[in-house]
Parts: structure tokens; sequence; C-alpha cells
């Protein structure tokens, strides 16, 4: 939980240092530009996490729970700004790209991982 903690201290905390800047834009869509309105969308993310708290609880493998918790600490960083600010706090935006902040690495990094683990699994089922 430790971890937990401070990574999501430090993604509230550079979304705040950001705040005044010129580059800090509040995203009321979803991931990758989605329009599902704010309602859709806090729902959606809600739902996600608890499928991630659940498979936190039922998961012994350390690798998989440290993937689990980088991932629940992004997603409750974004629900956080959507629930007290009607939006997400982003403050890197490249021309080619959808504007996005550490929350989102985290969790885009939490999927990859997971993802890789999901390929290297013993036949005992840990990593």
């Amino acid at each position: 939980m430790l971890l937990f903690a401070a990574l999501l201290f430090t993604d509230l905390t550079v979304k705040s240092l950001f705040e005044d800047s010129s580059r800090a834009y509040c995203n009321p869509d979803g991931p990758w530009g989605w329009r599902l309105g704010i309602g859709m969308m806090t729902v959606l993310v809600i739902f996600a996490l608890a499928g991630l708290v659940t498979a936190f609880v039922r998961n012994r493998s350390m690798s998989s729970r440290i993937v689990l918790i980088v991932i629940l600490a992004g997603g409750t960083g974004n629900l956080l700004d959507r629930a007290l600010l009607g939006c997400v706090r982003d403050y890197t935006i490249v021309p080619w790209f959808p504007a996005f902040n550490l929350a989102d690495i985290m969790i885009t990094a939490g999927a990859v991982l997971a993802l890789c683990f999901a390929g290297v699994r013993r036949s005992d089922g840990h990593v």
C-alpha cells in the first residue's frame, strides 16, 4: 500500500504543479479522446478499479500485485480528478497524440507489463 500511496501522491502533486501552466488542460473526455461524458466515464472507471482491486486480492504473485498497484494508482488519480474537478488534468501535449498525464502513463505501463507477464507465466500459474 505504500507504493500505491507514493504513486498516487506523485501523480496528484505533478498535476498540481502544472495547474497554472499554459500546458495544463482540463480534459472532460475519456482516454484517447473518447467522448463518453463525465458520468459514463466515472462509472466505467469505478467498475474497472473494482475489478483491479478484486484481482489484487485474489492474486498472490508479487509482480502481478505491483502491476495492479501501478494501474490502480493511475486510475485512482484520474478518478479523483473527475470526481473533484469534473475533468482529468492533462499537461503533456504532443501535436500528434492525445493529451495525457502521469496517471495515464502508469495505467498504460501497467497494462503493457501485465501483458508481458501474462506471456511468461509458468505452468503453476505464477510469474
